[in-house]
């Protein structure tokens, strides 16, 4: 669903899906923080980040990268325990 201030988009994790509404990328991808379509060491500084600032803050700062996607963990936290799962998924990417 679009329009003038973004779109629904689907968050896939697992299994379970998650509907999060913002602006995302055609292809939404568990792990691409900065939204370019593929989990790699650029996304590394966006986890960090993400682990230690609040959702908002990380938001301002970065305001086209997405915080739920360093949820690796699907817990609806972004914590340590998402450095496993973020390092499971680097290389992979969307495929459209």
């Amino acid at each position: 669903m679009g329009g003038p201030y973004g779109r629904l988009g689907k968050l896939a994790v697992a299994g379970e899906s998650y509907l999060h509404l913002r602006w995302l990328p055609n292809c939404f991808l568990v792990g691409d923080i900065n939204g370019d379509g593929c989990v790699t060491f650029g996304d590394v500084e966006g986890l960090l980040e993400a682990i230690s600032l609040p959702e908002t803050e990380f938001e301002l700062s970065h305001p086209t990268w997405i915080w739920i996607a360093a949820d690796t963990s699907n817990d609806g936290h972004v914590d340590f325990d998402d450095i496993d799962g973020f390092v499971a998924r680097i290389g992979t990417c969307c495929s459209t």
